[in-house]
């Protein structure tokens, strides 16, 4: 660690640190494409939420005042990437300004950014044609893992219910087995031809 960082004053390496975490956080799974500007300075931005926290705070033992700048900059970085980012998604896209968002691939858009509408059935077309599908992903919502796990390279790991073929539609029956648990099945991206979503709205 650079000397000079550890000369600073002890509220601003809290600052660092705290804007860093949320960052990290807001950003999960979509900032391998950031450069080391977009990381300092989005950091910086988050920082700032701890510098008006310590301000705030400043009568209270140091302890507690850090304590309230690291969650209350992880608050705000949670909040950023569950409303903010879709937030300035659509208003950009009211006001015709952009159409394109931050994130690397329309893949990362619908799984990792997807925040607002919890996917209801997931089905994976695999290379050979047959299609693996969960038809009520809500079922699996409890189980580990899942409902399903998506990977940022395009790899599934999910429940499967029923798969089809050209030879027909067929039932999984022992996706959850009483004593021995249940099953997730892992589909590595090369074996996967497309992967189809279904969005619970409310409609």
């Amino acid at each position: 660690m650079d000397e000079k960082m550890l000369s600073l004053p002890w509220q601003i390496q809290v600052a660092l640190g705290c804007g860093y975490a949320a960052y990290a956080l807001s950003y999960a799974g979509i900032r391998e494409h950031h450069k080391a500007t977009d990381i300092t300075f989005k950091s910086i931005a988050f920082g700032l939420v701890a510098i008006v926290l310590l301000l705030a705070t400043a009568s209270w033992h140091p302890v507690w005042a850090v304590i309230d700048a690291v969650v209350g900059c992880l608050v705000a970085g949670f909040l950023w990437r569950r409303f903010g980012l879709a937030w300035l998604k659509d208003a950009m896209k009211a006001s015709d300004a952009s159409w394109a968002d931050d994130v690397p691939t329309a893949w990362a858009t619908i799984t990792v950014c997807n925040s607002t509408h919890p996917v209801s059935q997931i089905a994976v077309e695999m290379e050979d044609g047959r299609v693996l599908q969960c038809l009520d992903a809500s079922k699996f919502a409890d189980k580990p893992h899942g409902p399903f796990t998506i990977g940022v390279n395009g790899d599934v790991a999910m429940y499967v219910t029923n798969t089809r073929s050209s030879a027909g539609s067929q039932d999984v029956t022992d996706v959850v087995v009483p004593y021995w648990g249940s099953e997730i099945t892992y589909i590595p991206a090369n074996r996967i031809r497309s992967v189809m979503l279904r969005h619970y709205t409310g409609d």
